[in-house]
């Protein structure tokens, strides 16, 4: 089934106004855990190393955080960083005084791949689900009510196609992409929406056929 296109950006941004006459000495860079607490610590904890080598006297930690974590980091000012995608940036920068940094781009292969996103409804072969209405009734997982691949982005896809998800559908929401993914794997969900990057790399470790 297919799912909305967009530009893809990943937003480097500071909180608050970082100018206070002196350093930290401690930084706290929050990071969306697309892809898990491990995996994002795993993939960005060099950034954080690099960080506190360059800039004597001064020590970087990295914070996987799913979206709400995120919000409630932000509010309670407990990073001074953020990596995250452009909606949950707009979302807090709503609420929060952001400045917007960096735009990053994900690489593949050691190459920078295409400039965005999509969002994808995955089935099982064998569910005879092959139209957006046959979802109708059925339990469908996504990552969470603000998450812009892993449903927003997916719910226009449906909105479009005449239907209500929270109306239509028995939503599971699990926080994380690869938890979406697992409930619909574990024959937990009739469907799963997911961000097309994650259902790419599903793909290619063989998980999905």
């Amino acid at each position: 089934m297919r799912g909305k296109t967009v530009r893809r950006l990943a937003v480097l941004a500071a909180v608050g106004l970082l100018c206070h006459g002196a350093w930290a000495g401690t930084w706290n860079i929050g990071i969306l855990a697309m892809r898990g607490e491990a995996s994002t610590r795993s993939h960005w904890q060099p950034l954080a190393k690099t960080l506190s080598q360059q800039l004597p006297g001064e020590t970087f930690h990295i914070q996987p955080l799913d979206l709400h974590q995120m919000q409630e980091a932000v509010n309670q000012g407990t990073v001074q960083f953020v990596i995250t995608n452009p909606a949950q940036f707009v979302q807090l920068n709503s609420h929060a005084p952001l400045r917007w940094l960096a735009s990053l781009r994900s690489t593949r292969d050691g190459k920078a791949v295409s400039n965005v996103i999509g969002s994808v409804i995955l089935t099982r072969r064998d569910s005879g689900i092959t139209t957006a209405h046959d979802l109708i009734g059925k339990t469908v997982g996504a990552i969470d009510a603000q998450a812009f691949g892993g449903y927003l982005l997916g719910y226009k896809a449906l909105s479009d196609a005449g239907l209500r998800p929270e109306r239509d559908f028995h939503l599971r929401f699990t926080g994380f992409p690869g938890d979406a993914f697992n409930l619909y794997a574990a024959r937990k969900s009739g469907a799963g929406g997911n961000c097309a990057s994650v259902s790419v790399r599903k793909y290619g470790s063989g998980r999905i056929d």
